[in-house]
């Protein structure tokens, strides 16, 4: 007999926070951004981080990371949290 999956809720969905968290004031925002470009003569990868300490990043990144394996083997389904369509 097989073992029903446990869902696992993401560790990130709203900060940790139970419940609605869209009328809450911003006190600080930070991005990191990461852009592959594959062109005929080699590939470039330029990250920038924007308002993370090195920890902070860190923390993020690994905590991403874990997010990812989970995903792959089934255990979360990924949050879509924002999606925006880049130019065509």
């Amino acid at each position: 007999m097989k073992k029903a999956k446990k869902e696992v809720e993401s560790p990130i969905e709203n900060n940790g926070v139970k419940g609605d968290v869209s009328g809450s004031a911003i006190v600080r925002k930070a991005t990191y951004t990461i852009e592959y470009i594959v062109r005929e003569n080699g590939t470039t990868l330029n990250r920038k981080a924007d308002g993370f300490n090195p920890f902070e990043l860190l923390g993020l990144l690994d905590l991403t990371r874990g997010e990812i394996i989970a995903q792959m083997q089934g255990k979360i389904k990924p949050d879509i949290i924002k999606r925006e369509v880049a130019g065509e």
